[in-house]
């Protein structure tokens, strides 16, 4: 058996980015390689549009500025970061965040309210927008759900002015909805734990390592805090867990929003 690459397509190169066809016995398959730097990345289908992270986050940027948008600058426990960058342990995946000047206000809690870019070269990602948010008393993020942005082939077709202009229309829309994110954790803050609450969470694909001993103690008892309590104690845990990248953060943050009485409306 032969397995080897066909012609390289260079477009990317300038980020040291090459796509090479799959062939197998010189004749073409459905595959191609995602190559950086001499190393390989990926093999994905033909139709994968690469689109390197390095665009996406000039993209970002131009976009964050037009809607008044700044980055913010963040650390994020057991990832890479650079500034407002945050990135898996292979750099193939980022998640760019931004945020207005302005900070919200939930059970005497400053928490920011932003956007997070997302991409990847290695298929794990489209391009797209989600939000994001910022709990200040214990340096806590939040990564929530995102919304495909554009294909390459849009991105041609429709030109750079264009699509800059919708991206920024979409980081508002998702601002305005993320004021629902807002008053529901407002209304977290009211509202006290349950059993069944407890019992939803415990039944979940959640690791016990995010969860507080006060729900997973066999003889626990049911404590006098909020909903809104338990969030932030299993959030911080998520988020400060050196040993979990971006990829189990984001999967745990999903299992959490589909537990917690997480509202957002579509995008």
């Amino acid at each position: 058996m032969s397995i080897s690459f066909g012609n390289e397509d260079k477009s990317w190169a300038q980020y040291g980015l090459i796509q090479s066809p799959v062939l197998f016995k010189n004749e073409e398959t459905p595959y191609k390689a995602i190559i950086r730097n001499g190393e390989l990345i990926k093999i994905l289908g033909r139709g994968y549009e690469l689109f390197p992270n390095e665009e996406a986050i000039k993209m970002a940027n131009s976009a964050a500025e037009l809607t008044a948008l700044h980055p913010f600058p963040i650390k994020a426990y057991g990832l890479k970061t650079e500034d407002n960058i945050l990135y898996n342990k292979e750099e193939t995946k980022i998640r760019a965040i931004y945020t207005y000047d302005n900070v919200e206000k939930v059970d005497g809690d400053k928490v920011n309210l932003g956007v997070n870019i997302f991409n990847s070269i290695d298929g794990s990602s489209s391009f797209g927008c989600g939000l994001f948010t910022f709990r200040g008393i214990c340096s806590n993020g939040v990564i929530f759900g995102y919304e495909k942005l554009f294909s390459m082939k849009r991105m041609h077709t429709i030109g750079l002015n264009k699509i800059l202009d919708d991206m920024k229309n979409r980081m508002i829309t998702v601002m305005e909805k993320g004021q629902d994110v807002i008053e529901t954790y407002r209304h977290m803050a009211e509202q006290k734990l349950t059993k069944q609450l407890i019992a939803k969470i415990l039944k979940s694909r959640l690791s016990k390592r995010v969860l507080p001993d006060y729900i997973t103690e066999e003889e626990a008892t049911l404590p006098d805090l909020t909903q809104w309590d338990l969030y932030n104690d299993i959030t911080e845990q998520i988020w400060h867990n050196e040993k979990a990248g971006l990829h189990t953060k984001t999967f745990q943050f999903d299992t959490l929003h589909r537990v917690m009485p997480i509202q957002v409306r579509q995008i």
